[in-house]
């Protein structure tokens, strides 16, 4: 695809703060909905090295490390495109139908999921032929999506009718059901501590569920509207994105109270933590920018442009 000669420049770059973060060499990758266009900026100087035209309405983003092939779903064109992340061209378009909306790629198997919100499914595609091969009933409306690869779990978030779906990964089965706050959105799933993380946006609160009982263990009060929740490296915590407080809150994830809380841009959408788990970069849907923050400190450290309607981000090194 050709490259938008007109935002080629490199982006201008605020620097809010100087704090000592172990640096990392490697890329961001943003993928902006309203714009339809995927940036690449540089992970340190957070210059733009490339951009690319993408379908109407991107949304997700995964990355497949066997291939180096980036996926990117698109709702409202109801297809997935396949993009080689080196040349950034467009090498396979998964026609879907409906809307997929997020993706979990399978470590294990060369197949990755995508929620259809519209059809309340789970869309199974195998990635060696980049063809769906099982169309899996959810709830109503599902959004965020996660994978147990040891257990072999899927956890779907349906936001329709405040339920959670956990799937069978090899084969058509449902092994439960579990009721969630309101609107719930995104899922994490913490390893270290075999538990699933499902933030609910009109009742602002996380859902924490035993991923072997499917009970619901507590459920903790956030900001307003959490959207995105991350686990760190190590499980020992994660990070909730409370949309309408423009806000990062860490959680200890054992005592499940508040480590920290970071102010960052306006509608903040999708957390990514670097390698080292102390340096955090989020998409500003709403200000169209991305902010890195030094989530130990509790400080924003910098911010930059980014195309219009920023949603989804990847850190690849």
């Amino acid at each position: 695809m050709p490259l938008k000669s007109n935002l080629l420049k490199l982006l201008a770059v605020t620097g809010l703060a100087a704090l000592p973060l172990a640096s990392w060499s490697g890329s961001v990758y943003v993928v902006s909905q309203a714009a339809s266009a995927l940036t690449v900026l540089d992970s340190e100087s957070l210059a733009q090295t490339k951009q690319v035209d993408l379908p109407e309405g991107p949304f997700g983003l995964v990355h497949d490390p066997k291939t180096d092939y980036l996926y990117v779903s698109h709702p409202e064109a109801g297809e997935i495109s396949v993009i080689d992340r080196v040349s950034l061209e467009t090498v396979a378009t998964v026609v879907t139908g409906g809307q997929p909306f997020e993706m979990v790629l399978d470590s294990e198997k060369p197949q990755l999921f995508a929620s259809d919100w519209t059809r309340g499914a789970v869309l199974v595609v195998n990635t060696d032929t980049a063809k769906i091969t099982d169309i899996l009933a959810v709830g109503d409306s599902p959004t965020g999506i996660a994978i147990d690869i040891d257990g072999r779990q899927l956890f779907v978030a349906n936001k329709g009718d405040n339920t959670l779906t956990v799937l069978d990964a090899d084969r058509p089965r449902v092994n439960a059901i579990v009721e969630t706050g309101k609107r719930p959105y995104a899922v994490a799933f913490n390893a270290a501590m075999s538990q699933i993380y499902v933030t609910s946006i009109e009742d602002n609160t996380v859902s924490v569920i035993d991923a072997k009982s499917y009970k619901v263990l507590n459920t903790v009060d956030t900001g307003r509207a959490p959207y995105d929740v991350t686990v760190n490296a190590d499980g020992s915590v994660f990070y909730v994105v409370d949309q309408n407080d423009n806000a990062v809150r860490q959680f200890d994830a054992k005592t499940l109270e508040v480590v920290n809380e970071t102010a960052v841009g306006k509608m903040p959408e999708t957390l990514q933590l670097g390698p080292s788990g102390e340096k955090a970069y989020v998409t500003n849907w709403f200000d169209n920018s991305l902010s890195v923050a030094d989530v130990e400190k509790g400080a924003q450290i910098r911010s930059v442009d980014v195309p219009e309607g920023p949603r989804n981000m990847l850190l690849i090194k």
